[in-house]
C-alpha cells in the first residue's frame, strides 16, 4: 500500500528555518516534488520557482503527487518545538482534483497539509502531519495552512494524535527536535499522503512562502 511507503522518507536528511523567495534561490534550496511512479515507489524532481514563489510544480493528471519538501545537508538541524509553521500557496489554472483510492469511506476532498519527519529506524512516531490544519485543493485559489508545533495539533503515521499518551508526546517532541524532511503533503479521503492529481484541466501549485518562526 502507498501508506507503507512513508517509511522510505526516513532515509532523507533535511532541515529548514526560513526560505528564499526568488526563482534562483528556490532552484538551489532543495525544494522537490515527490511523486509515486508506476511501481508504487517515489521519485523526485526539482521544483522550480519564479519571482513570486519559493517553489512551484504542475500537478500530474494522475493522483500521484505526494510531497513538496525541502532537504538540507546533515548537521544543520534546528528544533521545531514551540514554533509555528505557516505555508501560503496559490493554485493557478482551472482544474478539479482527485486523490489515490477515490472515493473512500472518509470522503475528505483532495487536500494539502503540513508535514515533517525525523530520521532513524522506522517508527510510526517518526512521521507527523498537521491535523486538523489542512486546505482543500481548489483551482484557481489561494490558501494558508498554519499549525503550532505542539502535540495536540499533529498526528502520526498510524493516525494517533500527538497527545495519545506520555510516550507519544515524548516521541513527537523528539521528532520535532531533529527534523529531517519538512514541507507539505498531498492526500485525500482517509489518508494524508496517498497522492493527488488533476481529474480535469491543469493546475500549477505555487508555494508563496513557508515559514518556521
Amino acid at each position: 500500500m502507498r501508506q507503507s511507503l512513508l517509511a522510505c522518507f526516513a532515509t532523507f536528511a533535511l532541515v529548514l528555518a526560513a526560505f528564499p523567495t526568488t526563482a534562483d534561490a528556490a532552484s538551489s534550496s532543495g525544494w522537490k516534488i515527490y511523486s509515486y511512479n508506476s511501481g508504487g515507489s517515489l521519485s523526485s524532481k526539482q521544483a522550480t520557482g519564479d519571482a513570486t514563489s519559493v517553489a512551484q510544480f504542475e500537478f500530474l493528471s494522475t493522483p500521484d503527487d505526494a510531497l513538496l519538501a525541502m532537504k538540507q545537508p546533515d548537521g544543520a538541524h534546528g528544533t521545531l518545538n514551540g514554533k509555528t509553521i505557516t505555508a501560503t500557496f496559490e493554485i493557478v489554472g482551472v482544474a478539479t482534483f482527485q486523490y489515490f483510492g477515490q472515493p473512500d469511506a472518509c470522503g475528505a476532498p483532495a487536500n494539502t497539509r503540513l508535514y515533517f519527519n525525523t530520521n532513524g529506524p522506522f517508527a510510526y512516531t517518526n512521521f507527523w502531519w498537521s491535523n486538523p490544519a489542512s486546505a482543500a485543493l481548489t483551482a484557481p485559489g489561494t490558501a494558508v495552512v498554519t499549525a503550532n508545533v505542539e502535540p495536540a495539533e499533529w498526528s502520526d503515521w498510524n493516525g494517533k494524535r500527538g497527545t495519545e499518551d506520555a510516550a507519544t508526546i515524548a516521541a513527537f517532541e523528539a521528532a520535532a527536535a531533529d527534523p529531517d524532511l519538512v514541507g507539505l503533503s498531498f492526500g485525500g479521503g482517509c489518508f494524508f499522503e496517498n497522492g493527488v492529481g488533476t481529474s480535469t484541466g491543469s493546475a500549477t501549485f505555487k508555494l508563496i512562502s513557508y515559514t518556521i518562526e
